[in-house]
């Protein structure tokens, strides 16, 4: 292995609005081979760059959730969801297979609602992806990156978010306790591999983009991840969280691995 690969993240929580505050910009410099997008809020529609293969999947629902992968290599297939009806209409996941791995780009829904309907479903959802996922491990390595919706450790979560640091939507046990059997399936946090005590967040609640107190304040949690194989763990060379790219309520996160 003797050439760069690297891999950027991003929630831009609607790729509409994102567009007209430094998306293109971002791209352009970023020098990712492939960039995976979460909650683009819409169908397909033109972006202003070029160079890259585009892969959709919107959803059903008009201007909710939805992924995009953009990448410069064309890839050997597409997986669009996780395999399962009940999820699957949301847009929430997408598989790029590739002759040495697989790049999944996935948005995990949140608990966040006025009955316990979300919560439930995100929970069964964690069990559904982890089931597609130890799935493809059993063909390939994988490198999964997106939006997981939780903070998996105390240092993840900046305590000043809530009075209760136990109760925010993110950071509840059971959503914890998912990660953490995702991981059990042989994946490495890669930024937390690399970074053991490092404190970072890459999600802002009540996010302006161009004036963002929470960030500004540093009042944040780490809920987007790259995670690789354990076979891949040796060739990460970097991992990165671009706080200082605004336009989105979540920060991009980048990976450079030697493949």
């Amino acid at each position: 292995m003797n050439n760069s690969l690297k891999i950027t993240s991003w929630n831009v929580n609607s790729l509409k609005v994102c567009l007209k505050n430094g998306f293109e910009d971002f791209v352009s410099s970023s020098g990712a081979d492939i960039l995976c997008l979460q909650e683009i809020k819409t169908d397909k529609i033109d972006l202003p760059v070029r160079g890259y293969h585009e892969y959709w999947n919107s959803g059903k629902q008009k201007g909710y959730a939805g992924v995009l992968i953009l990448t410069k290599q064309k890839p050997l297939d597409i997986i669009y969801g996780v395999d399962n009806d009940e999820f699957d209409n949301e847009g929430r996941c997408m598989t790029l297979e590739f002759k040495d791995y697989y790049i999944v780009n996935i948005y995990v829904p949140t608990s966040v609602n006025k009955n316990l309907e979300r919560y439930y479903f995100r929970l069964d959802f964690d069990e559904a992806f982890r089931a597609f996922v130890e799935n493809l491990m059993r063909y390939k390595p994988v490198i999964i990156c997106g939006d997981f919706n939780v903070a998996h450790q105390y240092i993840d979560i900046n305590a000043n978010c809530s009075r209760n640091v136990e109760t925010p939507p993110g950071f509840l046990p059971q959503e914890r306790e998912g990660f953490e059997q995702l991981l059990s399936l042989g994946l490495f946090d890669v930024y937390r591999h690399l970074n053991p005590d490092k404190r970072i967040y890459t999600w802002f609640s009540n996010y302006k983009a161009k004036d963002s107190k929470e960030r500004r304040l540093d009042f944040g949690s780490r809920i987007d991840y790259f995670l690789v194989s354990n076979e891949l763990i040796d060739c990460v060379q970097d991992a990165t969280i671009h706080s200082d790219i605004e336009g989105s309520d979540h920060c991009p996160i980048s990976l450079l691995l030697s493949v």
